[in-house]
């Protein structure tokens, strides 16, 4: 149920921000780099990847923006900060050598709220926007709010996501498979 609301959440929010952030895209971002995340080799597979670069190079087509530079993490979950291209990221973005970063979603950045300010507040401090395909620029203090609600909305579908994970494994267990991450010695 908690799955559906949560779709059902975000088909909402895009479609009532989709016309905002068309009309509210910053109009002195010509240079952007762009950041992208999947964190499971089933998410690689799927190709997910793909499909969050496509959207993200559609929406900078859409605003004239060049792309200089792309960061992918494939294969790194968005329970950590410390991943090799979001630091690269940041570390390139004291260089200033692009003007913003399009990301597609916040839950790309981190599945925990408070990552995602994390980054943004260091990004802000560096007077780097961060754009978003799925919502437009935080102005005001309702799209603060909307902000904070998509953000504990994707930590509360990364709990869901692990409990499930858990169920499995022991689920597994009890109907007499083995558990391991590798191979038994000799196979």
């Amino acid at each position: 149920m908690w799955v559906r609301i949560t779709a059902i959440f975000k088909i909402i929010c895009y479609n009532i921000t989709t016309k905002i952030m068309i009309e509210s895209a910053p109009k002195n971002i010509k240079f952007i780099a762009t950041y992208s995340r999947v964190s499971t080799s089933n998410q690689e597979d799927q190709k997910t990847i793909e499909a969050q670069l496509s959207e993200v190079h559609d929406f900078a087509k859409k605003h004239e923006f060049e792309i200089v530079k792309e960061y992918i993490d494939e294969g790194w979950s968005g329970d950590i900060l410390n991943r090799p291209d979001l630091d690269q990221l940041r570390v390139d973005a004291k260089k200033k050598i692009w003007d913003a970063v399009l990301i597609y979603d916040p839950d790309r950045l981190g599945r925990q709220l408070f990552y995602q300010q994390i980054v943004i507040e260091e990004l802000e401090q560096l007077e780097i926007p961060i754009l978003f395909v799925t919502m437009p620029p935080i102005k005001n203090p309702t799209d603060e709010l909307m902000f904070g609600v998509r953000g504990l909305f994707a930590a509360y579908e990364k709990a869901k996501i692990t409990e499930r994970f858990r169920i499995g494994k022991v689920n597994r267990v009890k109907n007499g498979h083995v558990l391991t991450s590798e191979a038994p010695y000799g196979y």
